[in-house]
């Protein structure tokens, strides 16, 4: 039987340290659920005592004063929509939170799978092109360009100008986001 593969301690505790995170948010996003909920309530009373109070005035109103009928479906329409948009909201991040956490598990399971698989007792000795036996002969017909950054004069139209990784993301971000600008625009 192949000896199980072991995690080292900086991977142990790595996965403990994403599990406590993942866990604490989780707990976190619990009582914001619960927070919204109680919210929602006193919402709802709220809401509750002016539809009655405004049907109150309503039905003093014998004829039929439209201006209090607006403001009785507005409260009503108000209490429904928020409603809907705070739980929805909180459940999505909620959710969020929960596949965040099982991604992180079953990454840790794939990660201990493909560790075993790979483990020096389980390989098969490699044959073919390509293989440590018989290396490819021809594998680049120019010689690699030399090290370090590419030469401004020479590199491509797309080719990113500076190599720090923040500036390159905010300008695709803006990029992208001129370019859904754009879309709405001629779709409007």
């Amino acid at each position: 039987m192949p000896p199980k593969h072991q995690l080292t301690e900086d991977e142990h505790e790595k996965h403990l340290l994403l599990k406590t995170n993942a866990a604490s948010r989780n707990t976190q996003l619990e009582i914001q659920l619960r927070n919204t909920t109680a919210e929602m309530a006193s919402m709802k009373q709220h809401y509750d005592a002016r539809i009655r109070q405004l049907e109150i005035e309503l039905g003093n109103a014998n004829n039929g004063n439209w201006s209090l009928r607006g403001e009785l479906d507005l409260a009503r329409g108000k209490l429904a929509s928020v409603a809907v948009l705070q739980i929805q909201g909180v459940q999505e991040r909620f959710i969020a939170e929960e596949r965040k956490t099982a991604f992180l598990d079953s990454g840790l399971v794939q990660k201990q799978r493909l560790s075993v698989r790979r483990h020096p007792h389980w390989q098969q000795p490699m044959s073919g092109i390509g293989s440590p036996a018989q290396p490819f002969r021809y594998t680049l017909l120019r010689p690699p360009p030399p090290p370090g950054p590419v030469p401004f004069r020479f590199a491509p139209l797309d080719y990113p100008r500076s190599d720090n990784a923040e500036e390159r993301a905010m300008k695709e971000a803006r990029a992208k986001l001129i370019v859904k600008k754009n879309y709405e625009h001629e779709s409007d």
